[in-house]
């Protein structure tokens, strides 16, 4: 099941992230100095920024979601975050 989710959300990812990972990579290399030595330095910084972003972003819904998930009763809480995973994805 996990292996399917994966799946299915990376098309979530290809299309948010995909354009602007584009984007910034070849202006790292059309850029004005034209520099390919600086195009692995890019690339990491590029997918550093991204990785800290959500994992900062992952960590405050998170830290969220676990304060509301312990004010309800459990076996509700779990079938409406399933739910609202669900339609995350849809």
């Amino acid at each position: 099941a996990g292996l399917l989710l994966g799946f299915s959300s990376s098309l979530h990812c290809f299309g948010m992230c995909s354009g602007i990972a584009s984007s910034l990579h070849l202006a790292a290399i059309l850029g004005p100095d034209r520099a390919r030595q600086g195009l692995l330095a890019a690339t990491v910084l590029i997918n550093t920024g991204r990785i800290s972003a959500y994992m900062l972003a992952g960590a405050i819904v998170g830290a969220a979601g676990s304060t509301v998930f312990g004010s309800f009763d459990h076996t509700l809480a779990h079938a409406i975050l399933r739910w609202a995973a669900a339609a995350a994805l849809a």
